[in-house]
């Protein structure tokens, strides 16, 4: 007969416990290296920042004038990649201003790498743009030119789901020949909602050529007004500037600062101060008609406008709505164009633009 002493059960129980704990830590362990290694097809995007424009604006050889307030363009912080599970979590539960978004809407059927390369030719665009309409507001003529329209971006339950994919570039539409981003927007608008259009494309590094009949919808952002929901940008655009304008926006990229670099660009070639001393902030895409385009983000952005002490706030048509949400006091306007966007800032106590009766030569 084998006498038990008494500690020999809790011994045991003790040993037991200590394999649960160990177990348990190590299942943890396992759960979180495994959630920074696994990767979700999703984009994660949050606020930002706001910077000034005047800082990143350089001009050569032409007069420009001060002021006493500031304009801001807005940027937002995009996940580089694909986010890991964890990241994913932590923006989905424990940020209120994060927005996740499916990685096809964002970036199609594009790599990483791909990716960025259009969004730095975004940047570009904008730039070049803004400096054409802000020397067309002020009484300039530029003209531009190029090779077709990139689409640069298809919005989630559109007509062009399904018939595009990014980076396909549109040559014709109805016959009429496009060679520019904004040209392609100005031919879908002359159709109404319901109307079948024919679109050419070139798809591809061979360039093949395909064509596509879309039915148009209605705009989100406009009553009555024809809809593709695409984002567009020039190809092998080429503006020959009489003033020499360079903007360094650092390693912000994307179409969204064109507002901002535009009322800039005009606020320091004209006498008189447009945001009438105040924080400025704006986005929106600029077009190089004078549209002014929706863009993404709008939540996180107004979140980085109320951080830089923005004033005034001027959004694109149709996103008012969303910014209105968050904007605490600042005075939030919408516009659709640079005319408008220039009448919002008048509005708010901006000065009078003194328009230029001959184009600033280098």
């Amino acid at each position: 007969m084998i006498e038990k002493t008494k500690g020999d059960k809790p011994k045991s129980r003790r040993n037991t416990f200590k394999f649960i704990v160990a177990g348990a830590a190590l299942l943890v362990l396992v759960a979180i290296v495994s959630s920074n290694m696994i990767r979700v097809d999703k984009v994660i995007i949050e606020p930002g920042s706001a910077e000034a424009v005047q800082d990143k604006i350089n001009f050569g050889g032409v007069q420009t004038f001060s002021s006493d307030g500031e304009i801001k363009f807005l940027t937002v912080l995009v996940s580089s990649g694909r986010p890991t599970y964890s990241e994913y979590l932590i923006a989905k539960y424990l940020s209120d201003d994060a927005q996740i978004l499916p990685w096809q809407q964002v970036n199609g059927d594009l790599t990483d790498k791909e990716s960025e390369e259009i969004n730095r030719a975004l940047m570009k665009q904008s730039q070049n743009t803004a400096a054409f309409v802000a020397l067309n507001t002020i009484g300039c003529k530029v003209e531009q030119k190029g090779t077709g329209a990139i689409i640069s971006e298809i919005q989630e339950e559109s007509p062009a789901v399904g018939s595009f994919k990014v980076g396909d570039v549109i040559v014709s539409i109805n016959s009429v020949p496009i060679s520019l981003g904004s040209q392609a927007g100005t031919e879908i608008r002359k159709n109404s909602p319901g109307d079948k259009v024919d679109i050419i494309i070139e798809r591809g590094k061979k360039k093949k050529i395909l064509t596509k009949t879309v039915t148009l919808a209605e705009s989100p952002f406009e009553k009555d007004s024809a809809f593709l929901g695409v984002g567009l940008l020039t190809r092998d655009l080429e503006i020959d500037l009489p003033v020499d304008i360079s903007i360094d926006p650092g390693d912000v990229s994307g179409p969204s600062a064109g507002l901002a670099f535009t009322l800039s660009i005009i606020d320091q070639l004209t006498q008189g101060d447009l945001t009438g001393g105040k924080v400025v902030s704006a986005t929106g895409e600029m077009g190089l008609d004078g549209s002014v385009g929706p863009v993404g983000g709008v939540p996180q952005k107004v979140v980085a406008a109320k951080r830089a002490g923005t004033q005034v706030l001027l959004v694109p048509k149709g996103e008012g709505a969303q910014a209105k949400k968050r904007s605490g006091n600042m005075k939030v306007f919408e516009v659709e164009n640079i005319s408008q966007a220039i009448d919002a800032l008048e509005n708010s106590g901006g000065e009078k633009m003194r328009q230029v009766q001959t184009c600033p030569s280098t």
